[in-house]
C-alpha cells in the first residue's frame, strides 16, 4: 500500500511520462510513476519510430517550442542515457519544387546546427528527384522502450488503472482513485500529490 504525499505523480509510463517522472526526481522531487500496465512503453511510445530531430518552418510558436524541446531532449538523452540515443542525422527533404522554394525562407528560423545537403548528394545515397535539403547532424533516433526501461529501475512506480482524481481544495493537493487488477479497488485514498502530470497519450479521460 502506497500512503505516502508526493510531489508530483506522473500519470502514463510512456517516453513522456517516464522521461518526465525522472527528470524531476533529478531535481529533487519525490516522483511516484504510474501506469495500468505493469511494463513502461507498453503504447504508442513501443510501437512509433522515435525520431528526434527538430522543426523547420518560419519561426512560429510551435516551431520555437519544438526546437526548445529537441534541445533539451538531446541533452537529456546524452548526459543520463547516451546508450538509447543514436545521432544518425536527420535530413529534412522538401517534398516538391514548390516546397523546397519555401526552404530558402525557413533557413532563417533553423536554430539548430544543420548543412545543407545538395541534390545531387542525394541522389548518390538512392534519393532520387529530391531537391537541395536540410541537414540535421545532432537529431538522430531513440530507442524509446529500452529508455523507458531504463528509467523505470531507478523512479518509484505503481501499477494502477487511475479512474479519477479529487482535488482538496483546503488541503492543495490531489487524491488519485483507480483500480489494479480484476476491478479490485486499490487503496488508492492514501496517494496524494501537490501536482499531476498526464502522459496518456490521445486519452483524455481525466480531463475535467
Amino acid at each position: 500500500m502506497h500512503t505516502s504525499t508526493y510531489d508530483t505523480i506522473v500519470i502514463g509510463a510512456g517516453i513522456a511520462g517516464c522521461c518526465t517522472a525522472y527528470a524531476l526526481q533529478q531535481k529533487g522531487q519525490k516522483v511516484l510513476l504510474v501506469d495500468r500496465s505493469a511494463a513502461p512503453a507498453s503504447g504508442g511510445s513501443g510501437a512509433a519510430g522515435a525520431f528526434v530531430s527538430p522543426k523547420i518552418g518560419k519561426g512560429s510558436p510551435l516551431q520555437k517550442l519544438t526546437n526548445e524541446a529537441f534541445a533539451f531532449a538531446k541533452d537529456f538523452y546524452l548526459d543520463n542515457f547516451p546508450e538509447y540515443f543514436t545521432q544518425t542525422g536527420v535530413v529534412r527533404i522538401p517534398k516538391d519544387p514548390e516546397d523546397a522554394q519555401k526552404f530558402t525562407i525557413y533557413e532563417e528560423f533553423n536554430e539548430s546546427r544543420y548543412m545543407t545537403v545538395k541534390k545531387e548528394d542525394l541522389d548518390t545515397l538512392g534519393i532520387h528527384n529530391s531537391e537541395d535539403s536540410f541537414m540535421f547532424d545532432e537529431a538522430g533516433v531513440c530507442d524509446a522502450q529500452g529508455m523507458c526501461q531504463a528509467i523505470f529501475d531507478k523512479v518509484e512506480f505503481l501499477q494502477l488503472e487511475v479512474t479519477h482524481l479529487k482535488w482538496d481544495a483546503q488541503c492543495r493537493v490531489f487524491s488519485v482513485h483507480g483500480s489494479v487488477g480484476q476491478g479490485v479497488l486499490s487503496p488508492t485514498n492514501n496517494i496524494k500529490t501537490t501536482n499531476i502530470v498526464l502522459s496518456t497519450g490521445y486519452e483524455n479521460k481525466l480531463f475535467d
